[in-house]
């Protein structure tokens, strides 16, 4: 199931790489901010690609979204999706967030959400 997402995964990143290139080539503006939901879906895709490349314990597989909101880092707003895993075998890793630009692409994924 897992490999089956990540190939889906793949295959929307690619298109839609090719249409915010063709979008956004000559005009250096940013991609279009996505919803919350968007974000949400965006960062699903993320933590499968994490638990497919076993970056993060199998356990993270049976979990949802917690929270999604925008913060501002080092002056950029950014959408901060996090999870959080009771089964996770390190107390201190149990919560994750993943971050995305506004435009839903992905920076970042660690268990601080700094």
């Amino acid at each position: 199931m897992i490999k089956f997402r990540t190939a889906i995964l793949a295959i929307i990143l690619t298109l839609n790489s090719q249409v915010l290139l063709a979008h956004s080539e000559g005009h250096g503006q940013p991609a279009e901010p996505v919803t919350k939901q968007e974000a949400e879906q965006a960062a699903n895709y993320v933590l499968d690609a994490l638990l497919d490349k076993e970056a993060i314990e199998v356990s993270w597989s049976e979990v949802s979204v917690s929270k999604s909101e925008k913060k501002e880092f080092s002056g950029q707003m950014e959408w901060v999706v996090s999870y959080h895993n009771e089964s996770a075998s390190d107390p201190a890793k149990r919560t994750l967030y993943i971050f995305l630009t506004l435009g839903g692409k992905y920076i970042a994924a660690n268990y601080t959400g700094e």
